[in-house]
């Protein structure tokens, strides 16, 4: 009885120090975010014009329409795979992961096809600056490939949610800010300004968050591994029915 009062305590202990240190990495990276906006916005404007810089977050918002179709999916993954790593049913765990990774797959094939279709039909949708129309579908084109990246590496993420590692995934997401911030700064400072490179800069950035987010999956969850024949179409069901419900949330707060 000693000996289970005693692991409780030191999990206890253990889980409230990693609540502050969460809490204080959430706080960080907000703030360091905030510095970094103050500066990158201004140096953006002064580089491309105030017309042709509002094209970025429209392009942005663009995207996160699609996220709709993600985001979840990728939601109820994370509580049922939480849920089985903390029992240590990782062999439920494992099919929950490759279903969801593999319907993520179909699911970029999707966001992949409505971005096509937005971006050649850019000039007629959206009031453009003239002389940037190609510019403009370049960074909406380079902004939709980086959120595909980012869709499939979600699914690698999700092991420090699970985990409740918020102090890795925030430190590696800085690490991908300023990958971006770096990029676009070096390019606008020694080549002439073009709106295409902001887009280039954020799929860098995905691409490097990418990278970290597996390396970060394979150290905190090896009981995992990629294999195409645990997909399962009963967690996905289970998947589907949460996400769903999920999906009508995420279009109430989107209203």
């Amino acid at each position: 009885m000693i000996g289970v009062n005693l692991r409780f305590f030191v999990q206890k202990h253990n889980s409230q120090q990693q609540f502050i240190i969460n809490a204080a990495s959430n706080i960080g990276l907000f703030l360091i975010n905030v510095l970094i906006g103050m500066w990158f916005v201004p140096f953006l404007i002064l580089h491309l014009g105030v017309a042709a810089y509002g094209l970025v977050p429209l392009t942005t918002t663009l995207t996160s329409y699609l996220s709709l179709l993600t985001l979840s999916l990728n939601g109820a993954m994370g509580r049922f795979l939480t849920i089985e790593l903390k029992n240590g049913e990782f062999s439920t765990a494992n099919r929950i992961f490759n279903t969801t990774l593999f319907t993520s797959f179909g699911l970029s094939g999707l966001v992949l096809f409505i971005s096509l279709i937005i971006v050649s039909a850019t000039p007629k949708l959206f009031n453009i600056p003239v002389g940037q129309e190609i510019e403009a579908q370049a960074l909406l084109g380079l902004v939709a490939l980086s959120f595909v990246v980012t869709t499939i590496e979600s699914n690698f993420s999700v092991s420090t949610w699970a985990l409740n590692r918020f102090d890795i995934r925030n430190g590696w997401a800085l690490m991908s800010r300023l990958v971006q911030v770096s990029i676009v700064g070096l390019l606008f400072s020694f080549l002439d300004a073009h709106l295409w490179y902001v887009g280039f800069g954020i799929l860098c950035a995905a691409l490097a968050s990418f990278a970290g987010s597996v390396l970060i999956w394979r150290y905190l969850t090896p009981q995992l591994s990629i294999n195409l024949r645990l997909f399962d179409r009963f967690q996905l069901r289970q998947l589907t029915g949460m996400s769903g419900w999920m999906f009508i949330n995420q279009v109430g707060s989107l209203l």
